[in-house]
């Protein structure tokens, strides 16, 4: 009796531990791709939003519509490169899957996107809130009416607590809840 490899790989894979675990690893599979689809789609509006911005920041370096204003489009350039970049590099530590793996390694792989995920979004308040909020009171300097300086303050100080609690809060959770599901596949 001849197996080709392939078979071979999906014998190994089914009995690695008891049960079906060609479906689990399957349905592990399954998981995986879809968070990394969730995490590519984040990420593509993300860069989408910021490259617009950048676009619109250069030429407002370029083309200053009021004097004096060359500063708020430089740092605004420095501000969106620095969040786009660190985005870029914390998204590609994640490892294609390995074909030939058992269950227990995909649901390894899958927790560890989790945990990727989890710290990512636990810090966002310095790599993403804090360069864009700077930027947002940097354009303090240029609105004169101390009235309206004080309610732009206030305004953007609530939405930058209000996205740090949306990612620190909010989506940690409910990512620290998926990963618990997903450590508990062997269980059921």
């Amino acid at each position: 009796m001849k197996f080709d490899e392939k078979e071979l790989m999906k014998m190994w894979q089914e009995t690695v531990l008891p049960g079906d675990n060609g479906q689990l690893a399957q349905k592990i599979i399954a998981s995986i791709g879809q968070f990394d689809r969730t995490i590519s789609w984040r990420n593509l509006r993300e860069y989408a939003v910021g490259g617009t911005l950048m676009v619109y920041f250069l030429w407002q370096a370029i083309h200053p519509t009021v004097p004096g204003f060359a500063v708020l489009p430089v740092a605004g350039l420095v501000a969106m490169s620095f969040v786009m970049i660190y985005l870029w590099r914390s998204q590609r530590k994640n490892p294609p899957i390995d074909p030939s793996a058992d269950a227990v390694s995909y649901q390894a792989a899958l927790l560890a996107r989790y945990d990727r995920q989890i710290k990512l979004l636990g810090t966002v308040k310095y790599w993403y809130v804090l360069p864009i909020y700077l930027w947002l009171l940097l354009n303090l300097a240029f609105i004169a009416s101390l009235g309206w300086r004080i309610i732009f303050f206030l305004l953007v100080s609530v939405f930058a607590v209000f996205v740090a609690w949306l990612n620190e809060g909010y989506a940690v959770r409910k990512l620290r809840a998926k990963r618990a599901d997903a450590e508990a596949l062997f269980n059921a």
